[in-house]
């Protein structure tokens, strides 16, 4: 009988370093299995006042991201008295309305590790000399993870981008 007893807080303390194990292994796993995914945008600005914007977006997980959808938009941020500016200052903000966005990458419906899609677009801007461009790619997870519920894995990842025209009296005191 006192064997058994002295044995528990053995088997206690076995317990406790299997937990710890498990909880550590489920957090590391989590991490290394989730989406990760790297976009960009890069912007060229061609004559007569068209923009051509190529969107990149690549799997840097280590796991296959299937994608619901994926959106692009482009604003002309509302920017008061821009002759006036005195910087530093905030010319606009990061956010960006992807309420009536535009879908991109409508046949793609998911990324392998180390995959690479992008296109192209091109936008007639006028004399506008400033847009702020977001991209968003919603991932489409499986149905435990949405079990779990929102805060169990990212649904989206988002990119935002500024384009300011070579002729703009703004990328002239942005340069100063």
């Amino acid at each position: 009988m006192t064997a058994a007893v002295a044995s528990y807080p053995v088997l206690m303390l076995y317990f406790i370093v299997i937990a710890f194990a498990a909880l550590w292994s489920a957090l590391f796993l989590q991490g290394k299995f989730a989406p990760t995914l790297k976009i960009s945008n890069t912007v060229e600005w061609m004559k007569n006042g068209l923009l051509r914007i190529t969107i990149s977006v690549e799997n840097v997980g280590f796991v296959r991201c299937n994608i619901e959808k994926a959106l692009c938009k482009v604003s002309a941020p509302d920017i008061q008295n821009k002759d006036n500016i005195q910087l530093p200052s905030v010319l606009a903000t990061e956010w960006v309305d992807l309420g009536n966005a535009e879908l991109i990458f409508k046949s793609t419906t998911h990324l392998t590790p180390k995959e690479i899609i992008s296109c192209d677009r091109i936008y007639s801007v006028g004399s506008l000399s400033l847009l702020h461009i977001g991209t968003q790619v919603v991932f489409k997870n499986p149905w435990y993870i949405h079990m779990l519920g929102p805060k169990a894995r990212t649904t989206r990842q988002t990119n935002t981008a500024y384009a300011c025209s070579p002729n703009s009296v703004l990328r002239d005191k942005i340069a100063e």
